[in-house]
C-alpha cells in the first residue's frame, strides 16, 4: 500500500467533503464533517497518498457504549479494487476494540454489491432492513438499505 493511514480531524473537514461528493451523488459538505466529526465517540482513518494531498479513502464511525456505527465510507474512483477500503474497515474494527465496541453495525444500499461482498468479506450479517432508505430507484425497484451487524469480541475477518 502506498498510501498513509491518519487519524481524521476536523482540520480535514474539506478533503472529507470533496472526497465524499466524488463518491456519493449527495454528498457532505465541510461543515457537515465539522459537525460529525465534534460529536462525542465519534473517530475516523483516512488513507492519504504519501506525496500528495487530501484522502483515497475514508472511514468515520461513532461508538456509543459498547455499539459503534460507520458512518460513512468512500474510496476514490481511482484507487478502488486495491483493499483500501477492506484496510480502513480492519483499522475501524480494531480503534473500536481498543474502545471497548463489542459489535459494529452500518448500512449499505441493497444495489450495493461490491460493499456488501466487503462487508460479507469481513464477517458481517444482515440483520435488518429499511425500505426505500435511499429514496431512490433501481431497474428493480425502490432501493432499500440492508443493516449489517458484526460481532467485534473475538471476530476475525474473513478477508485478511
Amino acid at each position: 500500500m502506498t498510501e498513509v493511514l491518519a487519524p481524521l480531524t476536523a482540520a480535514d473537514a474539506q478533503a472529507l467533503a470533496t472526497l465524499h461528493a466524488e463518491g456519493f451523488a449527495q454528498g457532505w459538505a465541510a461543515k457537515d464533517f465539522h459537525e460529525i466529526l465534534a460529536m462525542p465517540g465519534t473517530f475516523g482513518l483516512g488513507l492519504k497518498p504519501q506525496n500528495g494531498e487530501g484522502f483515497v479513502a475514508f472511514v468515520l464511525a461513532r461508538q456509543t457504549s459498547d455499539e459503534m456505527e460507520i458512518i460513512t465510507l468512500v474510496v476514490a474512483k481511482s484507487a478502488r479494487r486495491r483493499g483500501l477500503a477492506g484496510a480502513l474497515m480492519r483499522g475501524i474494527q480494531q480503534g473500536g476494540r481498543e474502545k471497548g465496541a463489542r459489535q459494529l453495525f452500518l448500512e449499505v444500499a441493497d444495489d450495493n454489491a461490491a460493499a456488501i461482498a466487503l462487508y460479507e468479506g469481513l464477517g458481517f450479517q444482515e440483520v435488518g432492513r429499511r425500505p426505500n432508505y435511499y429514496g431512490r430507484q433501481s431497474p428493480s425497484g425502490p432501493v432499500d438499505a440492508r443493516v449489517l451487524r458484526l460481532a467485534l469480541s473475538g471476530c476475525t475477518s474473513k478477508a485478511q
